[in-house]
């Protein structure tokens, strides 16, 4: 947020200000668009609203985020073991984990997208706006209706994710698979310009909170644990 803070008012397009999931990318971030539409940059008040934001309503949603995660993890105990090997490995060679270090844990990535797309956190409260009248065929609608996105069906849904939609599988979001991945498919974080201000905030929170867990513990199932 504090990069969001400027001197002046200079404008910038609505795509600029999209948050991202992947890694910080100063090239991309910087890079111009086409587009005529406009807006203004964030001011004080602005990124001091955003913040109060990110306490009112972050800790519950990446608490059950990493409750589902580590619930998945008890199950899959090879996909634990691959974490904790890529996390001692970045230790070894970075030293500590941070900011910076933790977005090189690939693994870890795929793991936490995976976890969010079985179990998204917020999963009935991502809603728009109709702009215009809209016809398609059986559903007509009319301009000014609140649409309502079911999250956490388009997250299971075999023709987006394929017949194994409901089983746990991090490869679905490794380099080389994630962008043959629908565009509106994941929508943990809603979509566009309004998706989610916390977004990267929350993937950081999580990725170091997992990776000092099982940098340290493993995680084992017990008698009271759901299957």
């Amino acid at each position: 947020m504090i990069d969001a803070e400027i001197d002046d008012l200079k404008t910038v397009t609505t795509e600029e200000l999209t948050a991202s999931g992947g890694t910080d990318n100063s090239e991309t971030q910087s890079k111009s668009s086409s587009s005529n539409k406009l807006i203004r940059r964030k001011t004080d008040a602005d990124i001091s609203d955003n913040s109060f934001v990110f306490f009112i309503a972050a800790y519950e949603t990446t608490s059950t985020a990493l409750a589902f995660t580590t619930h998945l993890l008890l199950h899959y105990p090879e996909a634990q073991d691959k974490i904790r090997a890529e996390v001692q490995n970045l230790l070894d060679t970075e030293g500590e984990l941070d900011y910076y270090s933790v977005n090189k844990l690939q693994y870890l990535d795929q793991v936490l997208h995976e976890s969010l797309r079985m179990y998204p956190p917020v999963y009935l409260f991502i809603s728009r706006e109709c702009g215009e009248d809209v016809d398609l065929g059986k559903i007509k609608l009319k301009k000014g209706t609140a649409i309502q996105v079911p999250a956490y069906h388009i997250h299971r849904d075999p023709e987006l994710w394929g017949p194994d939609a409901d089983e746990f599988r991090p490869e679905r979001f490794s380099p080389e698979n994630k962008s043959k991945i629908h565009s509106m498919a994941f929508q943990a974080f809603g979509a566009g310009p309004r998706n989610c201000v916390g977004m990267r905030f929350a993937f950081m929170e999580a990725k170091l909170a997992l990776a000092r867990l099982l940098s340290k513990y493993k995680l084992q199932a017990c008698s009271r644990t759901d299957n």
